[in-house]
């Protein structure tokens, strides 16, 4: 797999665009075809190190590139490895590690649950049901779980639904974990769910408190 622009500026995937710049000058420097005596190398790596300034300096263009640099890391979920439970595993162990230490590509609710659904499909399960062990069986609904549980409940609701097909007879505690997420999420589902009225609402009450004020000014 070629490098990403991230990483032909040696920054991580949520650089701040002061960092992006400073790397870039730096490098810039460093492969300048000026001072490497025309090397072939430094001048194709000083023409990439510019094309990735280039799209991560602008704001809409990255946002494109971050979409297409997901769906790229989608698609090659096993990156031309054979499926294997300890396979899956890893690709869902990293995803998670990344998210963890917020060094991830801007990913969008709905590629993330394409993702997990994804990594549940037929194929894949038939697979892993086939070779897992218990305990890999556990881990593996650990992590779908991490993963989906802050996700708009619309999109919540299709992970857990496809992860208790896959694995609810095989592990008796799925539905307990899936109930317990679903009731700590249940304030944000419905401040989500009401965001527009709540805002229409304060709008109005503060309108009305502006209406009295200057009326009872005059």
């Amino acid at each position: 797999m070629s490098a990403t622009y991230y990483q032909l500026l040696e920054i991580p995937a949520d650089a701040d665009p002061l960092t992006i710049k400073k790397s870039f000058r730096r490098l810039a420097m460093q492969y300048h075809p000026d001072k490497n005596g025309g090397n072939s190398f430094s001048q194709a790596h000083y023409l990439l190190i510019q094309e990735a300034y280039q799209i991560l300096s602008d704001p809409e263009q990255r946002k494109a590139y971050d979409t297409e640099l997901w769906l790229s890391q989608k698609q090659s979920f096993y990156q031309g490895t054979t499926a294997s439970p300890a396979v899956m595993i890893k690709r869902l162990q990293k995803f998670s590690e990344a998210v963890l230490i917020q060094k991830r590509f801007s990913v969008l609710e709905d590629h993330l649950t394409a993702f997990l659904l994804d990594a549940m499909n037929t194929v894949n399960m038939s697979v892993f049901q086939a070779k897992a062990t218990k305990n890999e069986q556990e881990v593996f609904a650990d992590y779908i779980l991490f993963l989906a549980k802050d996700l708009p409940k619309i999109f919540r609701d299709q992970v857990f639904e496809r992860l208790k097909d896959t694995l609810g007879q095989q592990l008796e505690d799925i539905d307990l974990k899936i109930s317990s997420i679903q009731q700590q999420k249940r304030t944000a589902d419905w401040y989500q769910k009401n965001i527009f009225w709540l805002l229409l609402a304060i709008g109005i009450l503060l309108c009305l408190l502006m209406y009295f004020y200057v009326k009872t000014r005059r």
